[in-house]
């Protein structure tokens, strides 16, 4: 228990936090530390942050090949032919003398789809002239396989609620997106099994698709289970598959059983259900029982599909094919965005002015030399969709003449000798020629040095502040207290102060920076007969003003001239990579320079390299044993503290007895009659 003065009539208090104000003195003194640490820390960081951006802009910007050897093409009539130059391209002039016709895709537009086809609503609900599409009936099942290792079969397990395996001609098998022709392997059956045996080895870690249907399948949902209350009954249930095939006429074509009697079976959602009714949403799959129930419900069904396949060409003449499995619940639109995104690179869509399907290759040129671009195969696509007697705009390579060479493409935009070239209209032998050819980007390569010239600079200015910034060692970092007797701006400008000159003449930084202007001044052997093998020899040089540290300045025209005399010098001078420093570029050498400032900035105050936690830097290690110190001087003062109430309790106790005593006395002496 303390006593705050009520014998002795003293501030206690005051006078106790007056005392633990001179002992806590050294433990502000750590607590001041602490702080500094803290800021020099995060000064560190904030630099070797500014190094790890220059480190990486370098290789961005001077190490690029595709920025230091830019080049420009030039066209004498762009609107006939257009060109593009990359850093490979060469000193040539192309001369194009005709151009005779322009690549360009073939199309293919159908017959008309009926006269009121609806491509947004399902295929089954629509009468579809012309077509005698009759729909297989099955469960679709779908395996994905990633191919642990290189093999020519492959075996999976028919899942136990499906039926057999049926329509074996209809199994589609795509390998990492591409579809295998059905002549390219074949299957077995047995036991519950199905193996696919390929003409071609599949390689690890292909991933396979396998798209096949079973006879029916059947859902078991099962009864549900009570606990301490009744369980609650159902009506409702989801098959997860669409495109359900019924037939009024035949009672097995879907079943629903509720602990096995059969119901039912209804297809009109606005019909009231009887209790042994079930309607079935046939292009959904939902179930709903006239009766809710708690007991077993299976449900076996099969689906409406057909399948249609189209065939299409790449540049090697090799034959792209993919097969569509199109279920009856499906829309036109659904299935066009199938085929869209499907890998034989076709481009299809309706047309409901004139109902009439188009499809277009997404490549120009001609590919199959014997025929058409696109082929179709299937019912659907052949007389559901029109495509048997299609309008075939046939496909075309580009044909042109270049330097006297009559030619093809199958693009109209094409790449010679690092120039891609694009041609925008035909002309004859008769208009002018077109020449195209390439010079030095001159302005795109000084633009780049400039860049890497003023990153550079701004870096050496941001470091030499730090480095000449000066200390006010006459303010420490405010204590709590301290800051509560300051207005904000007071505190404000004081904390300025404080941080000041945290890295003034700081050793580490300083041999840093004479590191990266040593790499920057030297000379490189980069092996070419050029006299461009110091910064100074293309126009860069070094500050006059000795302030300044070695600020590089740029002499534009010198610079220039440099890079259209010979720019791969100029390239090599930054980029070289030689075995030795001395055959390394400029900026080569600094990116190493910087890997190694980062390393060394990193081991000092953490942030970088993986080194986050106190005990892998030096400032970290530091400041952990600061906090130790300090947790053991906060135990320390809490005992002193403790020892000075004890005391003055004591002695408010000792005056409290005194006192007692006293009026004693006083009583005894005035009972008596006094003195």
């Amino acid at each position: 228990m303390r006593i705050a003065g009520l014998a002795s009539g003293m501030d206690i208090e005051q006078m106790v936090n007056d005392l633990m104000r001179a002992e806590r003195m050294p433990m502000d003194k750590l607590i001041q530390q602490r702080q500094t640490l803290n800021w020099k820390m995060d000064e560190y960081r904030a630099i070797n942050i500014k190094f790890n951006d220059f480190r990486n802009n370098i290789f961005d910007t001077v190490m690029r090949q595709a920025n230091m050897l830019a080049r420009t093409a030039t066209s004498t009539d762009d609107s006939r032919v257009t060109a593009q130059a990359s850093s490979t391209a060469g000193n040539a002039t192309y001369r194009i003398t005709e151009v005779q016709q322009l690549a360009q895709a073939e199309s293919q537009v159908g017959g008309k789809i009926g006269e009121d086809f609806d491509p947004s609503k399902s295929l089954r609900s629509q009468n579809i002239e012309g077509s005698n599409l009759t729909w297989e009936t099955g469960v679709l099942q779908r395996e994905n396989i990633r191919v642990s290792e290189n093999t020519k079969e492959l075996t999976i397990d028919i899942p136990d609620r499906a039926g057999n395996v049926t329509n074996e001609t209809d199994i589609i098998v795509k390998v990492n997106g591409q579809a295998i022709p059905s002549d390219g392997f074949t299957t077995t059956m047995e036991d519950g099994k199905m193996t696919l045996q390929f003409d071609e080895e599949l390689s690890a870690r292909d991933n396979v698709t396998i798209q096949y249907f079973t006879e029916n399948e059947t859902r078991t949902f099962p009864a549900i289970e009570g606990t301490e209350e009744e369980p609650e009954p159902v009506d409702t249930f989801h098959i997860g598959k669409g495109s359900i095939y019924y037939n009024p006429e035949d009672e097995q074509s879907i079943r629903v059983t509720v602990n096995g009697v059969a119901l039912k079976i209804v297809t009109d959602p606005e019909a009231e259900l009887a209790e042994d009714e079930a309607f079935v949403n046939l292009d959904t799959g939902l179930v709903r029982l006239g009766q809710a129930t708690t007991e077993e419900v299976k449900i076996t069904y099969s689906q409406e599909y057909t399948t249609s396949g189209m065939t299409t060409y790449n540049e090697n003449g090799e034959a792209i094919h993919d097969r569509f499995v199109i279920q009856s619940s499906q829309t036109l639109n659904q299935v066009i965005n199938e085929i869209n995104r499907s890998s034989v690179g076709v481009q299809a869509f309706f047309d409901e002015f004139e109902n009439k399907m188009s499809f277009t290759r997404t490549e120009t040129g001609v590919f199959n030399k014997d025929g058409a671009e696109i082929k179709f195969d299937g019912e659907f696509f052949n007389h559901v969709l029109q495509m048997a007697d299609a309008e075939v705009q046939a496909a075309q390579n580009a044909k042109f003449t270049m330097n006297g060479l009559t030619t093809e493409r199958h693009s109209n935009t094409f790449t010679i000798g690092g120039m891609t070239i694009t041609l925008q209209d035909t002309f004859d032998e008769s208009d002018n020629p077109v020449v195209l050819g390439s010079t030095v980007d001159t302005d795109g390569i000084f633009d780049t040095i400039k860049e890497f010239v003023d990153e550079y600079n701004e870096l050496l200015e941001t470091v030499h502040e730090k480095l000449k910034e000066e200390r006010y060692r006459d303010y420490p970092p405010l204590t709590d207290e301290q800051r509560r007797e300051l207005s904000e701006r007071e505190a404000e400008l004081w904390d300025e102060k404080a941080q000041s000159g945290l890295l003034r003449n700081d050793r580490t930084l300083s041999s840093i920076m004479d590191t990266l202007r040593l790499d920057l001044y030297g000379t490189v052997d980069h092996g070419l007969e050029s006299e461009f093998n110091h910064l100074s020899n293309i126009g860069i040089t070094t500050s006059d003003d000795y302030l300044e540290r070695g600020k590089l300045e740029i002499d534009e025209t010198k610079l220039r001239e440099a890079i259209e005399a010979d720019p791969e010098a100029v390239f090599q001078l930054f980029a070289a990579d030689g075995e030795t420093q001395a055959e390394q570029g400029v900026a080569r050498r600094l990116r190493n320079s910087l890997d190694h400032a980062i390393d060394t900035l990193a081991e000092r105050a953490g942030g970088f390299r993986g080194k986050i936690q106190n005990h892998q830097f030096t400032i970290g290690r530091n400041l952990n044993d600061l906090e130790d110190r300090i947790t053991n001087f906060e135990r320390r003062l809490a005992q002193i503290e403790d020892r000075y109430w004890r005391q003055f309790t004591a002695m408010e106790k000792a005056i409290a007895r005194a006192n007692e005593q006293s009026n004693f006395l006083y009583q005894q002496f005035m009972g008596q009659g006094g003195f």
